[in-house]
């Protein structure tokens, strides 16, 4: 079973090294609420996803966004 990620973290969604790295704003039972990571702007839409779908972003998927 994986683990829940917490409010803050960095996932993605498959394990490719140019995946596209995103932000958990919120968590509401199996329902994560995320944004896109490398995207500065103010007030981006949330998207809801699965949490089974989310995997912790690797420290290559963020050197290849620019987030390290």
């Amino acid at each position: 079973m994986k683990k829940t990620p917490k409010k803050y973290d960095t996932v993605c969604m498959n394990g490719n090294s140019d995946a596209t790295v995103f932000r958990v704003v919120d968590v509401d039972g199996r329902r994560i609420g995320l944004i896109d990571a490398t995207n500065k702007l103010p007030n981006q839409a949330v998207r809801w996803m699965d949490r089974s779908l989310m995997e912790p972003a690797t420290v290559g998927q963020l050197k290849n966004a620019r987030l390290v």
